[in-house]
């Protein structure tokens, strides 16, 4: 694969943290509850060094609405968030509208869970002509087999599926420069499981 390929600009990218609830995410089985909040978290602070616009997604849970992991409580804002009741999250044209107004050409997005609320979102992307990354280790399911199921057919799709090291560097490659130390100490921050 071509490197340059790889490369993101912060201006053309739009990070989605789809349904990171603390109650959703503690039924992970695929990565553990601390290591998808602390990789979200290392995402939401690529957000903030290099300035990518981000959006939250978010659902009731038991009819309720629901706060999103302590970690991304500071991108929370009426304007970045999606308060839905639809599992798809391009139902009703709020979001597309959002991703429009932003001007990106690429969606990262992070989130629970994969065959749902992160398959669908990263559908809905790809149909709107957007390139759409998964971050593999921003992600969770309640199920090893069907999130395997899910990220297979995305990749068919055309989503490219992505370590967040991977994604780090496609914004700075070059360590030596305060940006590339930045996402170096990310890296070094990334929990396995």
């Amino acid at each position: 694969m071509d490197t340059h390929s790889m490369q993101l600009s912060p201006q053309e990218t739009l990070v989605i943290f789809c349904d990171l609830h603390q109650t959703l995410i503690e039924q992970s089985a695929t990565l553990g509850t601390k290591a998808l909040a602390n990789n979200a978290g290392i995402l939401a602070e690529l957000c903030d060094y290099f300035r990518l616009p981000s959006h939250l997604l978010t659902v009731p849970i038991d009819s309720q609405p629901t706060a999103v992991i302590d970690v991304l409580q500071p991108l929370l804002t009426t304007a970045t968030t999606s308060f839905r009741v639809d599992a798809d999250p391009f139902y009703n044209g709020q979001l597309a509208q959002t991703l429009a107004a932003a001007s990106v050409k690429t969606i990262v997005i992070s989130g629970f869970s994969t065959e749902v609320g992160v398959m669908l979102c990263a559908l809905g992307a790809l149909a709107q002509g957007y390139r759409v990354i998964i971050v593999v280790d921003a992600i969770g399911s309640r199920s090893a087999r069907t999130e395997m199921a899910a990220l297979q057919f995305l990749s068919a799709q055309g989503v490219q599926i992505l370590p967040l090291a991977t994604l780090a560097v496609c914004f700075e490659s070059d360590f030596s420069t305060p940006a590339g130390g930045k996402v170096l100490s990310c890296i070094n921050r990334i929990l396995p499981d």
